[in-house]
């Protein structure tokens, strides 16, 4: 329906009082809380001493609120028009994710204003997730900001300082309205200092045994703990952080004073502190078909004909009909012996399972160094030469089968129906599927799989139906066709499209 609601929760508190009865001085603790409990007015009992009573409590509503979606218009920007990492091999952009952020280019006179919101950044954070697809490494909920050069006016404004450089960020607009932003960093490693500036003004005694200050990672992965006492307050925070896609390495060092003091002055320069461990990362969806439209740069949305006139034209095509309906006819002898292998290995050539399975995988190598030998060997094979070599040694081998019935026959019959299947298919599939028109060969593709399904199912239900007259017979059956599939094969270069 294309409509969004969102759940707002409110929470009115309110108070009131009734006077409450006790029948008796002697009543136990547990029944006056049953009898508040069950009513806060007793009435009709006299004579008993009585108490007011307040109570509080609070009213939930529920309300579902229809909004109107945002259509946030994105222009990513060329490479020529927009910073770089100097220590990456990648860009790495920001948004910023605060509510009722003021974010402008410059303090005095800006050229832009806008006012951040924390649902709104991370909508488009994963839009652009979802349209970028794997050019986009990562996308990360982060603690500290990698760009420098901005100013803090104060506590809901920031000024980036970059009025005229349009490198440095680039705007996000619904309609002619700024939503939001995305700065580009030129590092993806950098230095803060925070300056909580907390004195310990407690009792140094006590302190020392009950006190503790404790720093926590964003996503609670990891705690740092001291003792304030000890290190006489807290008066600055050192960060340092390399921001990489999955694994950012992030750590909070407090200044350390107190009896903790170094005897130099300098600060400790090693892995004390805290070390931001985990995952930042956020979630997001992937659209893999904007995905392969990115790593096709060729694409073009012009050249894929809708669905009525892509299977318009392929009826029309006599070649494509008539290859088809020769594709159903090739797979129906193809399901007759391989429809049901392990059946015709185990129960009629004596096999076990395991040795079934055994023969049929030695069966595909075979299939696939011959193969490679066709491929190398035989590219001057012509279509008809290559139909003939690859369903023409299956009849030969299947009228033996059925003329001499043993085992050695049958086994035989089986190693060239396997490799047959393997070699030379580029020719003689091959040759006709290119010549589909490339608007149309996706669809045409989807319909060959299927009418080859259906074939096979058509050959495994005639493989039964000749398992009971007898083993023999399905080599007779499956030789007769093949011979059929041959001579449709060989009139296909007569099929011509007006």
């Amino acid at each position: 329906t294309n409509k969004y609601y969102k759940i707002e929760l409110s929470v009115n508190k309110a108070t009131e009082g009734q006077t409450v009865t006790i029948p008796n001085d002697s009543i136990t603790g547990q029944e006056v809380i049953r009898i508040l409990n069950k009513q806060l007015l007793i009435e009709g009992i006299d004579n008993f001493p009585g108490a007011y009573v307040t109570y509080s409590y609070g009213e939930r509503q529920i309300s579902l609120i229809n909004i109107t979606p945002a259509n946030v218009k994105i222009t990513m920007p060329a490479s020529a028009a927009r910073y770089h990492l100097k220590d990456a091999p990648y860009d790495m952009f920001c948004i910023p994710y605060e509510d009722n952020y003021e974010i402008t280019d410059d303090t005095t006179n800006p050229t832009f204003t806008l006012v951040s919101q924390k649902l709104s950044a991370l909508n488009i954070a994963q839009g652009m997730a979802e349209a970028l697809g794997t050019n986009l490494y990562d996308i990360q909920l982060l603690p500290f900001c990698p760009f420098t050069g901005y100013t803090m006016v104060n506590d809901h404004k920031m000024s980036l300082n970059c009025k005229g450089d349009n490198l440095r960020y680039t705007l996000l607009k619904v309609g002619s309205t700024n939503q939001s932003l995305i700065v580009w960093s030129t590092a993806s490693s950098g230095n803060a200092i925070v300056n909580p500036n907390v004195n310990y003004t407690e009792n140094l005694k006590l302190g020392n045994q009950c006190d503790k200050m404790r720093i926590v990672s964003p996503n609670y992965n990891g705690i740092y703990e001291f003792n304030p006492a000890k290190n006489g307050g807290l008066q600055s925070l050192y960060i340092s952080f390399t921001y990489l896609p999955y694994q950012p390495f992030i750590r909070i060092k407090p200044q350390f004073g107190g009896i903790y003091a170094p005897s130099d002055g300098k600060q400790f320069d090693d892995a004390t502190g805290l070390i931001c461990q985990g995952d930042f990362s956020i979630s997001y969806l992937l659209d893999k078909w904007k995905e392969y439209q990115i790593q096709n740069k060729n694409y073009n949305k012009k050249n894929v004909l809708p669905l009525k006139k892509a299977l318009r034209n392929l009826k029309k095509s006599k070649v494509n009909n008539y290859f088809l309906f020769t594709q159903l006819i090739a797979n129906i002898p193809y399901g007759m012996i391989f429809g049901l292998v392990m059946i015709i290995l185990t129960n009629y050539i004596g096999f076990s399972v395991s040795v079934a399975s055994i023969f049929i995988i030695i069966c595909n190598l075979a299939g696939s160094f011959a193969c490679s030998l066709f491929n190398r060997y035989g590219t001057n094979l012509s279509v008809r030469a290559s139909t003939i070599i690859k369903y023409g040694s299956r009849v030969i081998a299947y009228i033996i089968a059925f003329l001499m019935p043993n085992a050695l026959s049958f086994i035989i019959a089986m190693i060239v129906a396997h490799i047959s299947t393997r070699i030379l298919d580029n020719k003689v599939n091959g040759t006709y599927i290119n010549r589909i028109d490339t608007n149309s060969q996706f669809l045409f593709g989807n319909i060959r799989y299927f009418t080859l399904s259906l074939g096979e199912g058509i050959g495994t239900y005639l493989a039964g139906y000749l398992l009971e007259i007898s083993f023999k017979t399905l080599f007779l059956g499956a030789s007769v066709l093949t011979i059929l599939q041959i001579m449709m094969f060989l009139n296909l270069d007569k099929i011509r499209d007006k």
